[in-house]
């Protein structure tokens, strides 16, 4: 594919992912973004020697930061986000939702595009018959007003910085540090 080709004739090389000591963590960037961008319709999150594996990128080639935003924003059910190598600071790869993300990869840099869940407000959420039930939670019945859910503007974990997600980010290497 392209961004192959184009990542041989830059001669960016990919490293091999390392297994971190708690020592080697500092200068570490797989696990938090290095910085949260707030925009718009939500957060653009920085990652700093991180890169995601570019063979099947929605699209690549010369463009602009704001093209490249434009073009993960305007594609947002199919695209996570773009990456770069210091190389060639103006070649982006689009990456596709689902593509791996490799850490430690000096040079490299990508963004990625974090989107707030909807509000309460915004959408119909599901509701079953144990929502409803006040019974359904035994001795417990009497002290519950109302239900209420995380992240979703009712005032449960609404204010988290970076918004709610079940896991920040997964790495391969997780499974290997315990």
């Amino acid at each position: 594919r392209r961004g192959l080709g184009v990542g041989a004739k830059m001669g960016c090389v990919l490293q091999p992912s390392v297994i971190l000591s708690s020592s080697s963590t500092k200068n570490h960037t797989g696990a938090r973004p290095t910085q949260r961008i707030a925009a718009e319709s939500g957060n653009w999150n920085l990652w700093e020697r991180t890169t995601f594996l570019v063979f099947d990128s929605f699209d690549s080639g010369e463009m602009s930061e704001e093209e490249a935003q434009k073009l993960v924003l305007e594609n947002a059910d199919e695209c996570l986000g773009y990456c770069f190598h210091e190389a060639d600071p103006g070649f982006r790869w689009i990456v596709r939702k689902g593509s791996t993300r490799l850490t430690c990869q000096d040079g490299w840099t990508c963004m990625t595009f974090e989107h707030p869940c909807p509000t309460a407000l915004e959408v119909e959420l599901f509701e079953d018959l144990f929502l409803r039930d006040p019974e359904a939670l035994g001795s417990f019945g009497h002290e519950v007003r109302e239900w209420k859910r995380p992240g979703r503007g009712e005032g449960l974990a609404d204010k988290r910085p970076g918004g709610l997600d079940l896991l920040g980010s997964m790495d391969p290497n997780d499974l290997q540090q315990g």
